[in-house]
This record gives structure tokens, C-alpha cells and sequence, in this order.
């Protein structure tokens, strides 16, 4: 598991978490140590690491989730980005489909 920490950036774990979802990458907002945000507005993201080498990812493909996560971030407020880059997840998703499904 990783936790990304927002503190002293425009991103929360909040917003992070929803744009995320956005473009079909799921992850939770998440507390970190001393957190100056309240509770539903925390400053971390928790993003699972099992999840993605159950489904088989390797480490390089994990370059290309973080250019999709960069991306997202870079462009939180436009929608006809965000729509491409779920396009683009959708369609790398189908690489590694979910074992036993």
C-alpha cells in the first residue's frame, strides 16, 4: 500500500480520491501522521499495491498508471480530458483482467 501526502498542495485526498474515480482508478482518501485536515478532507490517498499484481502489473507497467494518475491530477477541472484518460485506463485494464472473473 502506498499513501500519497497532499500537505501544502491545491489537492486533498478528497478531491484526489474523486478524480480518480473519474477516469475508472480506484483508490481511498486517507489520514496521514498530524494531519492539518479534518477528517472528511484528509490530506493522504491510499492507493493498493495488491490489487494490481493480483491482476499481474508489473513494474513497468505501473509507470504508465502513474502518467494516468499525473495526468488526472494535472487536469482535475477538465471533463473531455478526464473522459479520455478513462478511455485510456479502460482500455489498458483489458490487459489485465481480474483473476477468476
Amino acid at each position: 500500500m502506498v499513501i500519497i501526502d497532499f500537505s501544502g498542495t491545491e489537492l486533498d485526498g478528497s478531491i484526489a480520491e474523486k478524480t480518480l474515480d473519474k477516469i475508472g482508478i480506484s483508490t481511498s482518501k486517507s489520514t496521514i501522521p498530524d494531519d492539518p485536515n479534518p477528517p472528511f478532507r484528509p490530506s493522504g490517498l491510499r492507493i493498493g499495491l495488491p490489487a494490481m499484481t493480483t491482476r499481474g502489473v508489473k513494474e513497468e507497467d505501473t509507470r504508465k498508471i502513474i502518467d494516468f494518475i499525473d495526468q488526472a491530477f494535472k487536469n482535475k477541472d477538465n471533463e473531455e480530458v478526464l473522459t479520455s484518460l478513462k478511455n485510456q485506463v479502460k482500455e489498458f485494464c483489458k490487459a489485465f483482467p481480474v483473476p477468476g472473473i
